[in-house]
């Protein structure tokens, strides 16, 4: 896991957004589109309800 992700193991909620790792460039591109609305789509209600949230990602997918 990346340094910066080291809150997750210590956070009272953790959500993870899942997906397969496709060949195709407009797939992987969709796949971002779509995670990235889905977390602000998150994360601003939580904020509107005084709970706090960050974001994290995997870079090596072969680690991960």
């Amino acid at each position: 896991m990346w340094q910066g992700g080291a809150h997750v193991a210590h956070s009272a909620a953790t959500i993870a957004l899942v997906a397969e790792n496709p060949a195709d460039e407009r797939t992987r591109q969709r796949i971002a589109y779509d995670f990235d609305q889905a977390t602000a789509l998150m994360m601003v209600p939580a904020a509107d309800l005084g709970i706090g949230s960050g974001h994290s990602a995997v870079a090596d997918q072969e680690q991960a």
